[in-house]
């Protein structure tokens, strides 16, 4: 493209780049992103705006439903905009045209995942992930972009298993055992289960209690986090191979133990 000086002659020639940012997804197909809107001026009037989410991780129970929300900063109409969720490499959802995009989704949330739009023209959104399981704990990136400029905010989501205590007679306890399993150092897909015993477990005033459980299928729970609750209060925490106090239940203080004889 030539550029004609004040003076009327011609600027020596020159190429523009448009530069793009590439996302290679797990499934080895890419998608690109345009990053002019950044840093190049079009000669276009930008707005440009936040991505705003929750401050603190969002927790989930496996096989529950988990609401991952997002909203853009001023307020503005989001329903012409691309809105993509991303789990690392891995397209969770993605909006486009005002129509939900499936074709490169991932195939572990085909079908569990919705795009809360209620609010989508305040710019306003929620993920919605049906049927939680352990391996969509993970860090999640909420992506806009409105062809002229873009944004994302990150969102940290911890996933629990619940093990429910069941009376004798069928009928649930008033206290639910909780038990919280984070495992940092292996892959995601190596999902397990939490098993407790099928009968309550009885004691006696001033007498002690042992309320054990089990990884299925077995494996070595040493590098995990195992987090004891009784409704939302910390029984026992234990993490990096130690016992951790510092947010235990004062009512519980001087009176638990994890017995690692088999943690292995």
């Amino acid at each position: 493209m030539e550029i004609v000086s004040s003076s009327g002659s011609f600027l020596s020639s020159f190429l523009i780049f448009l530069l793009l940012e590439k996302h290679t997804l797990a499934s080895g197909r890419s998608i690109y992103f345009s990053l002019a809107p950044k840093g190049l001026s079009s000669g276009l009037s930008v707005e440009q705006f936040s991505v705003i989410g929750p401050t603190e991780p969002i927790r989930a129970w496996v096989g529950r439903t988990a609401d991952l929300p997002c909203y853009l900063s001023p307020q503005k109409n989001a329903q012409s905009m691309k809105v993509i969720w991303f789990q690392s490499l891995e397209i969770v959802h993605h909006y486009e045209d005002g129509q939900d995009k499936f074709d490169n989704q991932s195939p572990k949330f085909q079908g569990r995942t919705e795009l809360v739009k209620d609010a989508i023209s305040r710019g306003n959104v929620t993920l919605r992930i049906w049927n939680i399981t352990a391996a969509d704990k993970g860090h999640y990136k909420c992506h806009f972009d409105d062809g002229l400029y873009q944004e994302e905010a990150g969102i940290e989501l911890l996933v629990s298993g619940i093990m429910e205590i069941v009376s004798s007679s069928g009928s649930f306890l008033s206290s639910l055992l909780i038990i919280h399993l984070l495992e940092t150092h292996t892959l995601a897909s190596e999902q397990f289960s939490v098993i407790g015993p099928t009968e309550p477990i009885r004691a006696w005033v001033g007498r002690t209690a042992d309320l054990p459980c089990y990884l299925s299928p077995q494996k070595n729970a040493q590098a995990m986090k195992v987090i004891w609750f009784q409704s939302l209060e910390i029984v026992h925490h234990y993490e990096d191979g130690q016992d951790k106090f510092d947010y235990q239940s004062p009512k519980f203080q001087g009176r638990t133990e994890l017995v690692k004889g088999a943690i292995t």
